[in-house]
C-alpha cells in the first residue's frame, strides 16, 4: 500500500515538472517574441525621420 502512494506522489511530482518546464519554455518563447517586437519598434521609430 505504501509502495503505490509513493508511486503516486512520485508520478504527480514528474508531471509537474513537466508542466512546469513546458510553462517555463513558453515563457521563454514569450519573452523572445516580446523583445523581438520592442526592437523591431524600435528600429522602426529610428528609422522614420530618415525615410
Amino acid at each position: 500500500m505504501e509502495l503505490i502512494d509513493l508511486f503516486v506522489v512520485l508520478s504527480v511530482e514528474i508531471y509537474f515538472l513537466k508542466c512546469l518546464d513546458k510553462f517555463q519554455k513558453l515563457r521563454l518563447i514569450v519573452q523572445l517574441w516580446l523583445v523581438l517586437i520592442i526592437v523591431f519598434f524600435f528600429v522602426m521609430i529610428l528609422s522614420l525621420p530618415i525615410v
